[in-house]
């Protein structure tokens, strides 16, 4: 798994986002219509992941939502997303 795509239509999660373990995952391509997370995210040991632009639009949007990144290829603060500095050239 490389991205999430496939996921576009995916608007609402009533708790927590995990993204964790995910070996080959680059990119959170495909969660970019998410309009509401119901818990924190946590993305974590995810070891080529560099793109998280697909959640810079929950991330302006709800200003208290928790996020949380760490072991992974890129690790942004909430801030680094919501001010474009979402990503980093592999």
């Amino acid at each position: 798994l490389k991205d999430f795509n496939g996921l576009q239509n995916l608007r609402n999660i009533g708790g927590e986002l995990r993204i964790s373990s995910l070996d080959r995952l680059e990119s959170l391509d495909g969660l970019n219509n998410i309009e509401h997370i119901g818990g924190a995210v946590h993305v974590a040991s995810n070891h080529e992941l560099i793109d998280y632009c697909d959640l810079q639009s929950i991330l302006i949007s709800d200003t208290t939502l928790e996020f949380n990144a760490y072991y992974n290829a890129y690790n942004p603060t909430r801030d680094n997303i919501v001010n474009g500095n979402c990503s980093i050239d592999d």
